[in-house]
């Protein structure tokens, strides 16, 4: 009887680890994902580097001169996680829009909407348009 129980205790044990390692697969907290932010169009000739940091419930961003920082939601979707955020910049007060999905490797398909805040700034008043969209590439 003590042998059952025992092999039962295992058994459980083991499958609970398998559903933990599973739900590890379809979480980004703790995850950090270096890659290249590519502006889409015309506008595509500016690129730079990136670190996208999920923790505690915040996605920070970061192209090592600042560090922006807003919560993050995620959904099931398919075999996929499907993440939102919304981060605001201290440069000119507007927001960007992040939007992606995670294989439980990388991160694909992120895209992020930098909606201008405060105008008056010439150069990007003549060249932007109010919303630049950008694509995020892990490495």
């Amino acid at each position: 009887m003590i042998c059952l129980i025992l092999i039962f205790t295992i058994l459980g044990a083991s499958s609970n680890k398998n559903l933990l390692d599973n739900s590890e697969l379809f979480s980004l907290d703790g995850k950090t994902f270096h890659g290249q932010v590519r502006a889409k169009g015309i506008l595509s000739i500016f690129k730079g580097r990136n670190i996208l940091k999920f923790n505690n419930g915040f996605l920070t961003w970061s192209d090592g001169s600042s560090i922006e920082t807003g919560e993050y939601q995620i959904i099931k979707k398919d075999k996929m996680i499907q993440f939102t955020a919304q981060t605001p910049l201290k440069y000119d007060g507007g927001i960007v829009l992040w939007e992606g999905f995670y294989n439980g490797k990388i991160l694909i398909d992120v895209q992020a909407n930098w909606v201008r805040g405060e105008k008056g700034h010439f150069l990007h008043d003549l060249l932007l348009p109010d919303i630049v969209t950008w694509k995020f590439i892990s490495d």
